[in-house]
């Protein structure tokens, strides 16, 4: 129930326009990928996967995007698709982490919602304003983007995806 209501809080705040910039310790999660480069998703993982499923809205579908191409803004980004419970939930639930699942560790982020066509999700302008937000108030990018996915809507013109959104970041200037 805490969980649905934090959802139906931000969907609220997106429904009113409000798309939240906060600097914030982004809570430790758990992410079992389902497409890396290199990576195999095997029958353990997909029984993981499915048990996770079981756990929406706690859990959902996450992307993770390589920071270093990410700054660079061009073509589409190397995203990698995944899901995503936070660390509370599975200490609560005592729930396995798939032998794949990395657990990440909580780290200085700009919290924010990002959003844009659900079959884009590999399309560089979903994260430019909050890269142009990190820039612009003296922030570097510091690791890898790690979304989850909050809902999807239906645009009439197709449908619309709304992640949470955590960008690691450092502090490269003196900014007042």
């Amino acid at each position: 129930m805490e969980q649905i209501d934090k959802t139906r809080s931000l969907v609220q705040q997106i429904a009113g326009g409000k798309m939240p910039y906060e600097i914030c310790i982004r809570p430790p999660l758990y992410r079992v990928a389902l497409r890396d480069t290199g990576s195999t998703y095997t029958d353990d993982t997909s029984t993981q996967y499915r048990e996770w499923q079981s756990y929406i809205p706690l859990a959902s579908a996450s992307l993770c995007i390589d920071m270093n191409l990410a700054e660079h803004l061009t073509g589409t980004l190397p995203v990698n698709l995944g899901f995503i419970i936070e660390k509370e939930y599975v200490d609560r639930l005592d729930c396995c982490v798939p032998p794949e699942g990395v657990e990440l560790n909580p780290l200085l982020c700009l919290y924010t919602i990002i959003s844009g066509s659900d079959d884009e999700l590999d399309e560089p302008n979903r994260i430019q304003p909050a890269m142009k937000w990190i820039a612009d108030n003296g922030y570097a990018l510091d690791g890898q983007i790690v979304t989850q996915m909050i809902a999807t809507f239906d645009a009439g013109d197709g449908m619309k995806r709304y992640d949470k959104a955590w960008f690691p970041i450092k502090s490269i200037a003196a900014h007042t």
